[in-house]
């Protein structure tokens, strides 16, 4: 299977950010702000930010069951725990 673009994983994710509807664009636009903020913290942590969003679809039914061991400060230790590759790029 081809791997998906991020708008398709989003709208994989949660339905409420298809497009369509009343809500659709003010539900995409705290989408686009989330990952900006993801973006910027994990380019302040040192990590690179394409690397660590990348690396977050590997574990996901980990990253479900404990999200804070998954910010960009911190994710590197919990892909060593679970025995990931981890990109320092």
């Amino acid at each position: 299977m081809p791997p998906r673009s991020l708008p398709q994983q989003s709208a994989a994710l949660s339905p409420e950010f298809s497009s369509g509807g009343g809500r659709g664009v003010d539900q995409r636009s705290q989408l686009g702000d989330l990952f900006m903020s993801l973006i910027h913290t994990a380019e302040l942590c040192g990590a690179n930010p394409f690397g660590y969003l990348t690396e977050l679809q590997t574990p996901a039914g980990e990253l479900a069951n404990n999200p804070a061991e998954w910010m960009p400060w911190n994710y590197r230790e919990a892909l060593d725990q679970i025995g990931a590759v981890v990109d320092s790029g």
